[in-house]
């Protein structure tokens, strides 16, 4: 009895010790991962992570998180994965567009593959299990995979990939409802993956690779099994390639004919089996080669695939199923790509995130390959912790490109020069920080891929930022001619065209955009803003709701809803909005001038003079900021600055007549008589019946001493009915110009009477004066309407 308990004790220490030592090695699996790609944590967004994570709207609010599960045909996503889309929404909800938390989910997703890779290893029983799944973690090839923020989608999907190919090995000797249970755990798991991303669609080939290697005796009741996995990811992958070849894969030609497709199929998987095994020269993207199924010399790569396959189907006996079994793995999980048409293949026919799944099985296969041949177990590991130190550090070393853009593409261009495409991405990651370069950049682009409407789209961008709408519409227009549909180009080119002036056309422009994209948010956001210049208010507020609705959030939106907000009258939520959108944006040049509008209105004269200078400073010739500014400062007395920014404004717009009459005034107060006269003259021949602009020119011919001034006088106090002390004061002056002081004197007691009942304080004291002048039979010669003429400044 004492003897059983102390071998059960022995046993139970035994299991627990083993335990440990599981644990300890998978925590130095994970750590050794989190080390490996420590330098990509504070990395930004980089080429794709752009437009499928930073500009991706749906991303922001709860109804986008439905369109990414129900509206798969929108093109804007290249492929249906609405999984990983919305781990990317929730992450976006906890921390916004801060990358770390992006970076670290990443990583902990491939530590954790690198687990499930162990532990399926571990259950098929492969030499060197443990070492096949450090390899598998520390890989230079699978840095792109890990390091990139939108291959997100490969490292999640993986995650449950491997988890459901776990509890199919697993459940495959159970009986009775445990294993139907665990049955239907793995297809569940498989369906995640799936809706991760469909490539993995693939884990039905490795599930029948496996029962051919380890269930012989049960092959074809187990096979039944699998009926289901196939139907699902068959399915599923079909969808996906209609979505791929149809919406973002459309138009992509790459002029492979049958044969060349299999002449690339030898030599794409020998060049990621070169990767894998001698990960030398890693790169971002790698240059795309030329594929002739009529050079002989080009069959070779698939001719050695044929002869190494025959190879390790001779060597069964000795080496076991397991071998074979790896290889085949590998060409059923990236061999099917080559022959698909897939957008990326516009710029290479490999990629270093394709072989992800496919190095699942190449590493295990190193491994026990390792394992094999040294047999003693302290060469063994010696030789693993080299293998896995070299690739390891090359990984490390790797992993510090995904920093930024910058680094990304300057390393392709060491390998490429010629590669238009690393030079357009440089350009863009330039475009905010050194605009020389960028620009030359983009010249250089242009320069290797002549016909590329993204480089002349983004040169166009670049000239806009600049303040130079004419050579983005220029150059705008030149990318549509080589991509008509395309609804970036066309809202840039809109955008081009409103700073121009030429709203109509951008107006047609952006409807044009919305009748084929009704969600396209920034051209909602910009016709709401054409609507409301148009002052189709009700309009503009149906977008603006829509705006909201898609980004409650962004500061567009919040712009365009102030300005609705200002038409309204409610100015302090106006206010509100405005201030937050001119926070994000400092140039949002029309929100800085309702900002100024709402505080004269107010009575803020400082406040609203500080925004139209602002206004004026994101752009100099803006007619509106330079006509409200120009207004602000006559307000204030303030007769040279008012004049420079209303003459400007007018002679911008002549349809902006009270700017011009502003400036005609002005330049009265400023003793510029002959240049005020000629000014009204222009004026009045545009506005004649108007009783403002009449009465303006008239006091200025009175005090000028000109007799025509009366004929003007009288017939503005005969459009007004003699009612307005204003006008009766120039006819007062107007008369007394001609020596008739009896009428001048009898008009101004007139305009007293009028400004004694209005309460204009201002003018009465002025009338007063003139009073004066007119009992002791003087004329009133000051241009200024006040007691004592004015200094000019």
């Amino acid at each position: 009895m004492l003897l059983t308990l102390i071998r059960i004790k022995d046993a139970l220490l035994l299991k627990i010790r083993h335990h440990q030592n599981l644990i300890l090695q998978a925590m130095f699996l994970i750590a050794l991962t989190f080390i490996v790609y420590s330098p990509s944590f504070f990395g930004s967004f980089i080429f794709d992570d752009i437009g499928h994570i930073f500009e991706d709207r749906r991303l922001r609010t709860f109804s986008g998180l439905m369109k990414i599960w129900l509206y798969p045909f929108e093109d804007y996503q290249h492929q249906y994965y609405p999984l990983t889309s919305t781990t990317l929404w929730l992450a976006h909800s906890l921390w916004g567009f801060k990358t770390l938390g992006f970076h670290l989910i990443n990583v902990s997703l491939h530590s954790f593959n690198a687990l499930l890779l162990w532990r399926l290893l571990s259950q098929l029983k492969v030499p060197g299990g443990y070492w096949g799944a450090m390899i598998f973690a520390v890989s230079p090839v699978n840095v792109q995979s890990v390091a990139w923020i939108i291959e997100l989608k490969n490292v999640q999907s993986c995650f449950f990939y491997l988890a459901s190919a776990v509890i199919f090995v697993q459940m495959l000797p159970q009986m009775g409802r445990r294993r139907w249970a665990l049955y239907g755990l793995s297809l569940g798991l498989f369906i995640l993956a799936l809706l991760s991303k469909a490539a993995t669609s693939s884990l039905p080939l490795g599930l029948l690779l496996i029962l051919f290697w380890k269930r012989r005796e049960t092959f074809w009741r187990d096979f039944l099994l699998l009926i289901p996995y196939a139907i699902i990811g068959g399915g599923f992958a079909s969808f996906v390639k209609h979505l791929e070849e149809n919406f973002s894969g459309a138009g992509v030609d790459l002029h492979l004919s049958l044969a060349d497709r299999w002449v690339l199929l030898g030599q794409t998987l020998w060049f990621y089996a070169s990767k894998l095994v001698l990960p030398i020269d890693i790169r971002f993207i790698y240059a795309r080669w030329q594929v002739d199924a009529t050079q002989m010399l080009q069959w070779l790569p698939t001719l050695g695939l044929i002869l190494v396959l025959g190879l390790f189907v001779k060597m069964r006996k000795k080496w076991g199923n397991g071998p074979l079994v790896g290889l085949l793995y590998f060409f059923a999980a990236v061999g099917p790509l080559v022959f698909m048409t897939v957008a990326y293949m516009r710029f290479s026919y490999v990629a270093n995130h394709w072989v992800y799944w496919a190095s699942l099985g190449f590493t295990a296969l190193m491994a026990t390959a390792v394992a094999q041949i040294f047999t003693h177990q302290k060469l063994r590991v010696a030789v693993m912790l080299v293998i896995v130190c070299a690739l390891g550090t090359r990984s490390w070393f790797h992993a510090h490109l995904y920093e930024g853009p910058t680094a990304i593409w300057s390393h392709v261009l060491e390998a490429n020069p010629v590669e238009s495409m690393a030079y357009l991405n440089l350009a863009n990651d330039l475009r905010k920080t050194d605009t020389d370069k960028s620009s030359r950049m983009y010249q250089l682009a242009l320069t290797y891929s002549p016909y590329s409407h993204r480089s002349l789209f983004g040169l166009g961008t670049l000239y806009l930022v600049n303040n130079q709408p004419e050579l983005c519409r220029f150059y705008t227009t030149q990318a549509l001619f080589y991509s008509p549909g395309d609804y970036r180009i066309q809202f840039q080119n809109a955008r081009a065209r409103i700073v121009l002036g030429q709203v109509d056309e951008c107006q047609k422009l952006l409807e044009k955009i919305l009748k084929r994209k009704p969600d396209q948010f920034e051209s909602i956001v910009l016709l709401a803003h054409v609507y409301l210049i148009h002052g189709r208010v009700e309009d503009a507020r149906k977008l603006a709701d829509q705006a909201i609705e898609i980004d409650p959030e962004d500061h567009q939106t919040r712009g365009i809803v102030g300005m609705i907000q200002a038409r309204d009258g409610l100015f302090e939520e106006a206010k509100g909005n405005l201030l937050n959108s001119i926070m994000r944006n400092p140039k949002f040049s029309d929100g800085l001038l309702t900002l100024g509008v709402i505080n004269h209105q107010q009575g803020h004269l400082g406040i609203a003079i500080m925004y139209y200078r602002r206004a004026l400073a994101v752009n100099d010739d803006a007619v509106a900021a330079n006509e409200k500014l120009g207004l602000a400062l006559w307000e204030q007395g303030h007769w040279a600055e008012a004049l420079m920014h209303c003459r400007k404004a007018y002679d911008l717009d002549t349809a902006r007549i009270l700017a011009g009459r502003r400036a005609a005034d002005a330049l009265g107060h400023l003793g510029r008589m002959d240049e005020a006269k000629m000014l009204f003259e222009k004026l009045q021949t545009s506005q004649a019946r108007s009783p403002q602009l009449i009465n303006e020119r008239a006091w200025l011919l009175a005090v000028m001493g000109k007799p025509e001034s009366l004929p003007l006088a009288l017939q503005v106090a005969q459009m007004t009915q003699h009612q307005v002390a204003l006008v009766l004061d120039t006819l007062a002056a107007a008369y007394a110009t001609t020596g008739d002081f009896k009428n001048a004197t009898h008009w101004c007691n007139e305009a007293l009477v009028i400004t004694g009942k209005s309460g204009e304080a201002t003018l009465e004291v002025g009338l007063k004066a003139r009073l004066k002048s007119y009992e002791q039979k003087q004329r009133w010669s000051s241009y200024s309407r006040e007691a004592e003429p004015d200094a000019s400044n």
